[in-house]
């Protein structure tokens, strides 16, 4: 009886430990399933989440790309902008120095504009102080030509009366008279 109560206890132990084992298996088993179905959903919701991260990756850079042409074409435009400032500050100090010569030259021709004016101006009143005495000289001259012509043509008017009452011996030539 001992052994069979053994036997039973050893069997019972075995049933006991087969449906543990069982219950054990059912149990891993249902684990097993609810790892599956967990994995199923993170690699689903991975899978979205990598090919949105693989997008945004991408995107990132492109626009690393893009910032990086940007860049260059910002520093060119830079070299540009230094390059024509330095032109125009050495056009400008250029301009600056013409227009200076220039406005020196302007004032030297200016002064020389008004002394050649004064020169002008004296050399004027200095003739027309000479053209008024011509003209003065000219008239007295004139009038003491009228004068003596006149007195000339009185002389003929007198040679001709006096002509006139001469005998025809003492006629001297009219031709001699004028």
């Amino acid at each position: 009886k001992q052994w069979y109560q053994r036997r039973v206890a050893i069997t019972a132990g075995i049933e006991e430990k087969h449906a543990l084992r069982m219950q054990l298996e059912g149990a891993v088993e249902e684990l097993w399933r609810q790892f599956q179905d967990a994995l199923k959903q993170y690699n689903s919701t991975t899978e979205d989440r990598k090919k949105h991260f693989e997008e945004l990756q991408a995107k990132d850079t492109r626009s690393a790309q893009e910032i990086e042409t940007q860049m260059r074409k910002l520093q060119k435009i830079q070299e540009s902008i230094n390059q024509l400032k330095g032109k125009m500050a050495s056009n400008a100090k250029d301009c600056e120095e013409r227009n200076k010569l220039l406005k020196e030259e302007k004032e030297a021709i200016l002064v020389h504009f008004s002394q050649l004016k004064g020169q002008m101006n004296r050399f004027r009143e200095v003739q027309r102080v000479k053209l008024t005495e011509l003209t003065k000289m000219s008239n007295k001259c004139i009038r003491e030509l009228k004068k003596k012509h006149e007195k000339g043509q009185a002389i003929l008017k007198l040679a001709e009366m006096c002509r006139k009452l001469e005998t025809k011996k003492k006629k001297v030539p009219t031709a001699t008279l004028r």
